[in-house]
């Protein structure tokens, strides 16, 4: 049975459901047929457009509508009503389908094959899309990311996608790495990039006007979940601030000379809220005071972070807003009355009060200075949450001011379990959080923790140096000098003893 048959009978049953009333009016069949004419003299065809699955005529609430686009629904005018003829009632929705469907085949004319379209312009057609509710530290990274992937991505066009071709560009990204835990890294970097390139497809598809039924798409491979294994003690934490705050350690005499730097007073705050929030670079840079409706920001007189945009969606990086602990909370406040004073809205800025889209250079400075070179920041987020568990911080607490989930919380660090497992005497409310009374409460660094702590440095300083030598070998090899003169002489640094008492 053809579907205008069924859709004439679905019309009668509606009609005998509303009954006969006499006087009602509804379309002439002379009027239907001249209008479908003057569609046909002025080119107009139901078979226009693309070839897929089209829009179609459905009954809803006792009108003829057109479903298109998945569950998209458009109304044709018609409602059904008692008296009427059904199949004049069928011929007008069909004069007003062909309508809609000309309208959205005029917008697809210049249109090309979706098989046929490149997957750059699709990841650069999502990120300038969404660039407007990502921070330009994120855009950037996205485009930079969009650029990998037309590098190394086994497929340029949308058409040439397979189902393997997420494990075929991890593969061919992690050939000739040994390392295992560059490995990993490289894997886990390589899994965000493609969630990013499918979210664009998936987008491109659904801004098409007559999407395929069959989309392209591919495997993506788990993360590696990586467990805690470096936090700093209290005496490194407090070095990383004093260094922050202008002093330099002697690498020989091991003592504090003062030798101020501006561009890096900045860092003591990055450390606070880093520490304190464990939120992560392209979160903590473009933050702003009070309440910015474009992106993160700091309420500094609720002591409340926003890492994201007041009111938006959460990601599965959760994001949440949360409230600030110990002497952050305080700290913020005073950060606050120093900037506005200056017209200066980015919580961490430079010199000038310019939003800084790069922390890197200054933390590595900071930390050589306070003689820790082998500190990454993300450990400041391992070490928070070591010295707040310890503290007797609630884990669901922690897990919100962290801006992550209880669960992960009790699998990334293992080493905390024995603490989460005890029964809770006190509230987040009775806890004093601030560094002082951390001191405290910090674990102590056991014969255990030195060991483990001193293999995962020295696997940093080996994968270091390894990257810098090959970095210097392609350097010699591009040089038109002999290899042995242009060859710089790598600095390196002993793993020492990481004893001192909390």
């Amino acid at each position: 049975m053809s579907r205008s048959s069924k859709l004439t009978q679905q019309i009668q049953r509606v009609l005998r459901e509303k009954g006969e009333v006499l006087g009602a009016t509804g379309p002439t069949l002379e009027g239907l047929i001249a209008a479908r004419k003057r569609n046909e003299e002025n080119g107009k065809s139901s078979k226009a457009g693309r070839k897929f699955l089209g829009p179609r005529l459905i009954i809803k609430s006792g009108a003829i509508k057109i479903k298109y686009d998945g569950d998209r629904i458009k109304t044709t005018g018609v409602v059904l009503q008692p008296g009427m003829i059904a199949a004049d009632a069928e011929l007008a929705a069909d004069v007003a389908l062909d309508d809609f469907k000309q309208d959205r085949a005029a917008r697809d004319r210049d249109e090309i094959s979706c098989e046929d379209v490149d997957l750059r312009t699709i990841n650069m057609k999502w990120i300038n899309d969404h660039a407007s509710k990502a921070s330009p530290i994120l855009s950037r990274t996205r485009r930079l990311w969009a650029d990998q992937l037309e590098a190394g991505f086994p497929a340029s066009r949308l058409g040439d996608v397979l189902w393997d071709s997420g494990n075929v560009y991890i593969n061919k990204l992690l050939e000739g790495v040994t390392d295992e835990g560059k490995r990993k890294t490289l894997h886990n970097s390589a899994v965000e990039k493609l969630h990013m390139q499918l979210t664009a497809i998936e987008y491109y598809y659904n801004k098409l006007t007559y999407a395929p039924d069959r989309r392209k798409s591919y495997e993506i491979p788990t993360r590696f979940k990586r467990k805690s294994e470096i936090f700093l003690t209290y005496d490194q934490l407090m070095d990383l601030l004093k260094a922050a705050e202008g002093w330099r350690r002697d690498e020989r005499t091991r003592e504090w000379i003062w030798d101020p730097d501006p561009n890096l007073f900045v860092v003591r705050r990055y450390i606070l809220i880093y520490f304190y929030s464990g939120t992560r670079d392209k979160t903590i840079l473009p933050l702003k005071w009070g309440m910015d409706l474009e992106g993160g920001s700091i309420n500094a007189a609720e002591g409340i972070i926003y890492r994201k945009a007041n009111g938006t969606t959460s990601t599965h990086k959760r994001a949440t807003p949360a409230y600030l602990l110990g002497d952050l909370k305080e700290e913020v406040k005073k950060w606050e009355r120093e900037d506005m004073e200056k017209g200066w809205i980015h919580a961490l800025h430079d010199t000038t009060g310019g939003e800084i889209t790069r922390m890197k250079s200054r933390f590595d400075e900071v930390k050589c200075r306070a003689g820790l070179p082998w500190t990454r920041a993300h450990d400041l987020k391992h070490t928070g949450v070591t010295f707040l568990t310890h503290a007797g911080l609630d884990i669901r607490v922690l897990a919100t001011t962290m801006s992550t989930l209880p669960t992960t919380l009790e699998k990334e660090y293992e080493h905390l379990q024995f603490i989460w497992m005890k029964p809770k005497t006190t509230t987040s409310v009775d806890l004093d959080l601030s560094l002082a009374a951390l001191e405290k409460t910090s674990p102590k660094s056991s014969e255990k923790w030195m060991e483990n702590t001193n293999r995962a440095i020295a696997a940093r300083i080996a994968l270091a140096e390894a990257t810098k030598a090959k970095r210097a070998s392609e350097k010699s090899a591009r040089s038109e000098s002999p290899i042995g003169k242009s060859q710089s002489h790598s600095s390196s640094f002993a793993v020492t003893e990481l004893g001192s008492e909390a």
